[in-house]
């Protein structure tokens, strides 16, 4: 049966997703790695497919209303169970998502056939493939930058020129990035004559155990003169200050500008993710 999340299910949840998350033929984005970050995510939105009084499938959202849009954590059913619950499982969850958000997204590794299956069974499109990098700590070079910039984090008084930095269309939309700054989630700005040039924002496990770079981006009118180099560069000392274990960032595979930095950084290949998204009525 299908249900809804339940607080008797938590402990339950929280297992069912480290377990089955870091099984490539399993993996969906968006759902953390480590199991104390798991544990920190919000879970009312989850439904659940019940077998036996236990957990074999579920489904979860994040929602973005100011960009309209829904992501998916899930679907991630055991194989045994996928056909019987999958497509029950996706309308259900379809009455729950409020009627303006007009476009859904999921990605996953190649791995996962089912759902991949499944997503171009209902008229999913793949709109995007990232390279997932991690970091070599014997091959990172700390050496000094030849340009002289503040890097700082953020402030009030730099949201206007960080509006001009913040693409549209990714992940976060500035309010929803300057929102998830706290002890473990950083937004640095590298700052010249009290302009904004670009920012990194990256975070950490709750563990400690990972960390990511998740946005870098410079203002297009001063890319290539190595403010990206100096912001990854003061990211990764922290994380490395904090005896962080591994460092991994997501790039677009057609952008071969930012893996070529990142590399000479010393980041190698681990795999890529593939992302599917449709629009709704």
């Amino acid at each position: 049966m299908i249900i809804k999340m339940m607080k008797k299910y938590e402990r339950e949840l929280n297992e069912f997703l480290y377990q089955h998350n870091l099984k490539k033929e399993y993996f969906l984005a968006w759902i953390p790695e480590t199991y104390s970050d798991i544990e920190a995510l919000e879970k009312d939105s989850f439904l659940l497919c019940i077998e036996n009084d236990e957990i074999v499938g579920c489904i979860g959202t994040y929602l973005s209303l100011e960009q309209k849009v829904v992501r998916l954590l899930g679907p991630i059913i055991e194989e045994t169970y996928f056909y019987k619950y999958i497509d029950e499982l996706y309308h259900d969850l379809l009455k729950t998502i409020p009627g303006d958000v007009h476009e859904m997204k999921i990605a996953f590794f190649e791995e996962n056939n089912l759902c991949r299956q499944w997503c171009e069974k209902e008229g999913f499109e793949q709109y995007n493939a990232e390279r997932t990098l991690i970091l070599q700590q014997e091959l990172f070079e700390d050496n000094q930058e030849a340009i002289k910039t503040k890097i700082s984090p953020f402030e009030d008084k730099y949201k206007e020129g960080l509006a001009l930095v913040h693409p549209r269309g990714v992940f976060f939309t500035l309010e929803e990035l300057i929102e998830q700054i706290s002890f473990n989630h950083h937004l640095l700005l590298a700052v010249e004559n009290e302009e904004v040039k670009g920012y990194v924002y990256y975070e950490k496990a709750e563990d400690n155990t990972i960390g990511e770079i998740v946005l870098l981006h410079v203002r297009e009118d001063v890319r290539g003169k190595g403010y990206g180099s100096l912001l990854i560069k003061k990211a990764i000392r922290s994380l490395l200050n904090e005896k962080i274990k591994d460092i991994v960032t997501n790039v677009r595979v057609d952008n071969y500008g930012a893996q070529k930095l990142y590399k000479r950084l010393g980041f190698i290949d681990k795999e890529t993710i593939y992302a599917y998204r449709k629009y709704l009525n």
